[in-house]
């Protein structure tokens, strides 16, 4: 079974400013913290090229999720909560996948009205919010309005395609030296 979502990007936002327009607008702070955020391939790194990013996240609990971008804009994405990182890398490595990447980020996220607001702030890139507007009903370009984040550039991208748009090449950056090639 597969989930999809459909996350629309806003670049270079105005941190301060954009937390404290969020909670005027009544949006609740739900999350504040750094995560780590650890990608895996393939030994021939062909995963990514096909599209698929491969993750385990750790904000507190473990999160693995494998994501597909589509053309459409939306994201087909299964995650799943584990218990035991050590345990899920040996999973991992013996279904043939590597670490081969690795960042601490910093995530704020918001609550409203059904709509999920994340502040990702990543090291060498300007800070960037996702809006998950869910089963909300609510129109973007309304939210946007009253973010004053209207004129801002928006993209569907992945946090690595981000990183690409603006120049940057995330597994680069990121990599993990002993598997880096």
């Amino acid at each position: 079974m597969s989930f999809t979502e459909s996350e629309t990007k806003i670049l270079d936002i105005p941190l301060t400013e954009t937390c404290t327009l969020l909670e005027n607008l009544g949006a609740v702070k739900v999350f504040d913290h750094d995560r780590i955020i650890t990608h895996f391939d393939t030994p021939d790194h062909t995963l990514f090229q096909r599209g698929k990013i491969l993750k385990l996240t750790e904000e507190g609990t473990l999160k693995l999720t494998i994501n597909q971008h589509r053309e459409d804009g939306t994201t087909e994405e299964i995650k799943v909560g584990v218990s035991r990182k050590e345990e899920t890398v040996a999973l991992l490595d013996r279904l043939g996948f590597i670490p081969i990447s690795e960042v601490t980020a910093r995530r704020i996220s918001y609550e409203w009205d059904g709509v999920d607001f994340d502040i990702d702030i990543f090291p060498h890139i300007p800070p960037f919010l996702e809006i998950d507007l869910g089963e909300s009903g609510k129109n973007l370009l309304e939210i946007l309005t009253v973010l004053t984040l209207e004129n801002r550039q928006s993209c569907t991208l992945s946090t690595p395609e981000v990183f690409q748009h603006v120049g940057k090449d995330y597994f680069l950056l990121f990599s993990l030296s002993n598997h880096a090639g």
